[in-house]
């Protein structure tokens, strides 16, 4: 009987654990910048980097090797393919959900003060007559003369809806973006077509007022407003776009949506300012508010429950700036962006009819 030296016997148990090594077990790197990449032992995946092709359904970051980390999603749902970038099994950066998105219908009927299809969340307990402020006439009147009569512009321009409906919301889907083709600057840019489609010259500021600093958004895009008006005085009203958040409890989110002609629209509202409370140097607040009951009552007319209850506050939102300012709310960052661009041709529809009534 051979007998081995203890010393071969031990080189040849290293020897076979090298084998079993190579023949099964992949490491994966973890050079992956911007990232930190764990190495995982992935027995059942040997063929390693080509366990990206699987027809595994999940979400993973969109890199490349090497890449820096850009924060997008990679878009799995199509069938796998040679063109899909090939990465190793562990980086699979997996979405975080949230919270969940609550898609509700928000009726405004409820509000504590209405007439005539006007309905309004007086919050400022201000001191008005909705009948009056329907049925008088505006200061100003519309011209269709080519001079710009509409100012459109942001305050909050970095707002953004989500990409597409869920029933949850992750750590991947941004609130706020820079990209004005996929923030609430395209809502201001759609509203903007449909005035001028009926002959209403507008002028569309695309200025980021929130980005890189959120504080003091509406200091700048004052400035933006004055500048703006010196250069046209023409222009008789200015319309602030945003979008809403609203929380549906805890980390929930609530997406405000209404059924127009079998289509989803994010709804809308209109936030009023008031020379209220504490609020000084808003004398023309309630020809501002003129403006505004008519629109919401025009909403209510053409698309009902397209608008929210409107919100009436002790604020200026720079509206002391003209007589013809309002604020207008569309959809929430839990609405997607087609939902909300939908109500942006609803809008654009109703302001052209209430600015033509009243040229």
């Amino acid at each position: 009987m051979i007998r081995f030296s203890a010393a071969f016997r031990f080189l040849l148990c290293l020897f076979i654990c090298f084998l079993i090594v190579c023949g099964f077990v992949v490491l994966e790197p973890a050079s992956f910048i911007g990232k930190t990449a764990c190495l995982s032992v992935m027995a059942t995946y040997p063929d390693g980097f080509n366990y990206y092709k699987s027809s595994e359904k999940n979400i993973y970051d969109d890199i490349l090797l090497g890449d820096i980390f850009t924060g997008e999603k990679a878009d799995l749902e199509t069938e796998s393919s040679s063109e899909i970038y090939a990465k190793p099994a562990s980086v699979s950066i997996k979405e975080t959900v949230i919270g969940s998105i609550i898609k509700k219908t928000l009726s405004p009927y409820n509000a504590n003060t209405n007439y005539d299809k006007v309905y309004m969340s007086n919050s400022a307990k201000a001191d008005i007559n909705i009948k009056s402020l329907l049925n008088d006439s505006l200061d100003y009147s519309i011209a269709k003369n080519g001079e710009p009569q509409v100012l459109i512009y942001h305050t909050h321009a970095t707002e953004a809806f989500m990409d597409n409906e869920e029933q949850y919301y992750t750590d991947f889907d941004e609130p706020r973006t820079t990209d004005t083709e996929k923030n609430i600057v395209k809502i201001g840019e759609i509203i903007k077509e449909k005035l001028e489609s009926n002959g209403i010259a507008v002028i569309h500021s695309k200025t980021i007022h929130d980005h890189p600093g959120f504080s003091g958004s509406y200091s700048r895009s004052a400035d933006t407003i004055q500048s703006i008006l010196k250069d046209y005085p023409s222009i008789k009203v200015i319309i602030d776009v945003h979008r809403d958040s609203i929380t549906g409890g805890k980390s929930d989110k609530v997406a405000p949506v209404v059924n127009i002609d079998g289509k989803e629209a994010a709804q809308v509202m209109l936030v009023m300012g008031s020379q209220t409370g504490s609020i000084t140097d808003h004398p023309d607040w309630k020809e501002n508010l003129k403006l505004a009951v008519k629109l919401q009552n025009r909403f209510e007319t053409d698309y009902p429950m397209l608008a929210r209850a409107m919100l009436l506050r002790s604020k200026k939102y720079n509206q002391n700036l003209s007589k013809g300012a309002f604020l207008i709310e569309i959809g929430s960052d839990a609405n997607t962006f087609e939902q909300a661009k939908y109500s942006a041709e609803l809008v654009g529809n109703s302001i052209v009819k209430v600015l033509e009534n009243e040229g």
